[in-house]
């Protein structure tokens, strides 16, 4: 997350995606994982509310998961790729 509010992958110095909330204040990430219908997803939250959401998968029985990024520069929301440079 940088300080604008943007979350944002980079590959070295080159930004290979964005969320697009820069210049909003207070924003954080948010990861749920529960056993709700809808999950798992990533949501970027403000003081006003939900500005982005992002779902994930869970495969088979595995209804665990979490946010990652691994060293091939892909981010996982539990067992569904999200994005990568």
């Amino acid at each position: 997350m940088q300080y604008d509010g943007n979350l944002v992958l980079y590959s070295g110095s080159r930004a290979c995606w964005a969320s697009g909330t820069d210049g909003t204040n207070g924003v954080y990430a948010e990861f749920s994982g529960d056993w709700k219908p809808d999950s798992p997803y990533m949501t970027l939250e403000s003081p006003v509310g939900q500005l982005r959401k992002w779902r994930g998968k869970y495969t088979g029985l595995h209804k665990t998961g979490d946010v990652s990024l691994n060293n091939k520069g892909e981010v996982w929301i539990a067992y569904g790729k999200f994005v990568g440079c």
